[in-house]
């Protein structure tokens, strides 16, 4: 009982509630007696042993903490937490006396995780004291554990320790002495009656026994019982002093035998016999022709590398003994005459050695010695200039000079003398009106219009001109076609050229065509055609023509006609 003095003493029956005692009274009296740690009997008493998964059990036992009692009656299972994935720690799995819970549990208590880890520190003070049953190693990212892993503290005084009284006398035995019972672990024994349960009890292992792959983690197997002696693969090549499965051989390695010729050899010790094993011929050696059954006889060998006369022409880049040749196969020396060439690199030259005179060229009056200058062998008259023979002054003697058409226009009247009679004829004053006239030259504007109107399609003369020389009109166009078809099918037909065809149909040709019209925008598929004085526009399609429509919308078109009329 405690009193107000420093005296203590008990335990004494209550009158009337004089006296009370505490739990603590009582933990302190049977601690005063009985030392703190776990009831070594049975041996296996709050054993920690693994479960499965990250579970361990704690098997049934008794334990004593400063004089309060513990005891767990069945197998107890605890969880631990999760690995830490790359770091290793030690959990332990304690007894807990804890004042303020008032209970005694049995719980993990958490290490670090840490490079090298340590099991936590366990704390004794007046709010909590801790037996330690057992250290847990948890590995990095483990998902389960082994016995292996599990260090077991029990008999370790200074973590645990098993229950001591200070009724038991300090004496010793002789083994003679022990003839019941079994010798605890704790006390330097093994518990069991049998080599096999003492092995178990001890986490032995038999003199003679033999271990899984999986069960060695630490050092290397060496080459006397059967190992390599090593950790990796090269080395373990490197300590037996053998090659990998692929390895390569100099030449010089070989020195015994042949290299047979499933292995990539000859299976022979001389170049003649290794020839003869693979069926080959030398390398300088003949065929004959009958021996050459396939392929073709490349170039670089003397052969056409061709199967045919007209193959091996083309790859030796040959022509047939008769061939011809284009224009552009010609690029050294001359065709002579009689191979119908001109024998001449030049023009010039070409003209002389065959003879004959340029194109553009002049006769003087005694090279014409039959027939007589017809209309239409008259100088071609443009709107540039035109090439007269005439008179300037009464008497003078006929002179070609080159009169353009600017002169003509401020010439006021002009004279020329002609002679078809073979007799002189009397000097004539012509205006320049006349002699356009006479020599069938003239130029001015035309009004196009549009010959097959309808609805409101409507046409706009940008400016359009003619020139003629003699019976050759040529008609210069350009008109815009607006507001479309009033209904489909209408062709482009332009009307009011100033001179009409002769026999009124006579195909016309043009140098330019601008139009909307994608299909149309090169001429070379497309013409024209006159009748009469109406154009008419037309696209070609093999044998076949079709005339252009009138588009939707506006399209502008310009062309150069030439055509004959019938004057």
């Amino acid at each position: 009982m405690k009193g107000a003095t420093m005296e203590h003493s008990g335990f004494f029956n209550s009158i009337d509630g004089d006296r009370r005692y505490l739990a603590e009274d009582w933990a302190a009296y049977f601690s005063s007696f009985v030392g703190n740690g776990i009831f070594p009997l049975p041996a296996t008493s709050l054993q920690v042993i693994v479960a499965s998964g990250r579970n361990v059990t704690v098997r049934a036992g008794r334990a004593w903490i400063n004089g309060y009692f513990y005891h767990n009656s069945a197998n107890l299972t605890l969880q631990l937490p999760l690995a830490d994935s790359t770091r290793r720690r030690i959990d332990r799995i304690v007894l807990r006396w804890d004042v303020l819970a008032r209970s005694v549990v049995a719980q993990v208590k958490r290490g670090t995780a840490v490079t090298n880890p340590q099991p936590p520190a366990l704390q004794r003070n007046a709010d909590a004291w801790e037996l330690c049953l057992a250290d847990v190693d948890v590995g990095a990212g483990a998902v389960s554990l082994t016995q292996a892993n599990i260090t077991d503290t029990r008999w370790n005084a200074a973590l645990c320790g098993q229950v001591t009284s200070v009724l038991e006398t300090s004496h010793t035995h002789p083994a003679a002495d022990i003839v019941s019972g079994l010798l605890p672990i704790a006390r330097g024994g093994t518990n069991a009656t049998t080599t096999a349960a003492a092995l178990a009890n001890l986490g032995a292992a038999p003199a003679a026994h033999n271990h899984n792959a999986s069960a060695i983690n630490a050092g290397t197997l060496p080459i006397a019982r059967g190992g390599t002696n090593a950790a990796t693969a090269a080395a373990a090549l490197t300590s037996l002093g053998a090659a990998p499965a692929v390895h390569n051989h100099n030449a010089s390695n070989i020195n015994a035998g042949t290299l047979p010729l499933a292995r990539g050899g000859t299976n022979a010790t001389s170049a003649a016999a290794a020839l003869t094993s693979l069926g080959a011929a030398p390398a300088v050696h003949n065929h004959n022709a009958s021996n050459i059954n396939a392929g073709t006889l490349p170039l670089a060998r003397g052969g056409t590398n061709a199967t045919s006369a007209a193959a091996a022409l083309t790859s030796l880049g040959a022509a047939p003994a008769v061939h011809t040749h284009t224009i552009s196969d010609f690029n050294t020396g001359t065709l002579p005459i009689n191979r119908g060439g001109t024998n001449a690199t030049s023009a010039a030259a070409a003209l002389t050695s065959l003879g004959a005179a340029p194109a553009v060229h002049n006769h003087n009056a005694s090279n014409i010695n039959a027939g007589r200058l017809t209309t239409a062998r008259l100088p071609t008259v443009d709107d540039t200039s035109v090439v007269l023979s005439i008179a300037t002054t009464a008497g003078a003697s006929p002179a070609f000079r080159k009169v353009s058409n600017a002169m003509l226009a401020t010439m006021s009247s002009m004279r020329i003398k002609g002679n078809n009679t073979s007799v002189t004829a009397a000097v004539l004053d012509l205006t320049t009106a006349q002699v356009r006239t006479m020599l069938g030259m003239e130029s001015g504007t035309w009004t196009p219009t549009l010959a097959n109107a309808a609805g409101s399609v409507t046409i706009a003369n940008a400016g359009s001109r003619f020139v003629r020389s003699g019976r050759k009109v040529t008609a210069f166009l350009r008109v815009t076609l607006g507001n479309g078809p009033t209904s489909g099918g209408n062709q482009i037909r332009i009307g009011g050229l100033p001179f009409s065809t002769t026999g009124g149909n006579a195909v016309g040709s043009f140098a330019a065509i601008e139009n909307s019209f994608a299909s149309l925008s090169s001429p070379s598929g497309n013409l024209v055609r006159v009748f009469g004085s109406t154009i008419f526009f037309q696209s070609v399609n093999g044998s076949s023509f079709n005339y252009w429509n009138i588009p939707n919308g506006t399209v502008t078109i310009a062309a150069t006609i030439t055509y004959e009329t019938n004057l």
